[in-house]
């Protein structure tokens, strides 16, 4: 779920202080994964996979595909999205409406309810319904500050995030993916939250979520770890298209 920060130089400024803006700003656009490993760990499993990511020529996703296991392609067209996840040679295809701004309004899966989504006038997603289910989003300062879930109307469960002062890389698993429902598409559901997501609390059972990150050399996120409830899962050694 955006982008480039873009300086403004007036012509007196030096070409070599301009070419030196360049490559800061090539470099901070590189942030396409093209692997990356889940790590689940708990005291009594531990269990790693290991996926790839392959870019079209406008650089959206156009699958993930695991080592030997299920893959997910995308097709896109002006007007819509057709997503195939194929695991042991059984496709399940999910079908995605897009509007004229590039935003999902609507998703097709199956035989399951139709998904609707709604955002407001700056581009931040406010409203996802599906048949008796409704979701809403408050946005704060440029990042989603609460989820609430409702079903016919009464509220069943609400959630708070909390961000870190990082900004967040507009990249696949950071931009979205712990807060909408298909990180894949993030670019595709309104503007994604500005920060990097530092946990979450409410909801049933005092439910609270915590996540650290880890960065390279480079200042990219290499590692990205998310503690729930004393389980705790890595998204580790991200490798980027660029590196």
């Amino acid at each position: 779920m955006k982008k480039i920060l873009l300086l403004a130089f007036t012509a007196s400024v030096m070409l070599g202080a301009c070419k030196k803006s360049d490559e800061t700003s090539k470099d901070e656009t590189c942030t396409k994964v093209s692997s990356y490993t889940d790590l689940y760990e708990d005291p009594q499993n531990t269990e790693s996979v290991t996926w790839n990511v392959t870019y079209d020529s406008q650089d959206r996703i156009s699958k993930i595909a695991e080592s030997d296991g299920p893959s997910t392609n995308y097709t896109y067209t002006a007007t819509s999205i057709k997503e195939e996840y194929n695991e042991s040679g059984s496709v399940d295809v999910t079908t995605y409406t897009i509007n004229d701004k590039n935003q999902i309004v609507k998703k097709v899966e199956g035989t399951n309810d139709d998904v609707t989504y709604t955002y407001d006038t700056q581009g931040y997603l406010t409203e996802m319904n599906e048949g008796v289910e409704k979701t809403t989003f408050k946005w704060q300062n440029g990042n989603m500050v609460e989820k609430e879930q409702f079903i016919n109307d009464v509220s069943q469960r609400k959630i708070s995030y909390l961000y870190f002062d990082d900004v967040a890389p507009q990249t696949y698993l950071l931009a979205g993916g712990y807060t909408f429902n298909n990180s894949e598409l993030y670019t595709f559901f309104g503007k994604p939250s500005r920060n990097l997501l530092k946990g979450t609390t409410g909801g049933g059972g005092g439910y609270e979520t915590a996540f650290q990150y880890t960065k390279n050399d480079k200042g990219r996120v290499s590692q990205v770890i998310k503690i729930n409830q004393g389980q705790s899962t890595y998204y580790s050694s991200i490798n980027y298209s660029c590196d």
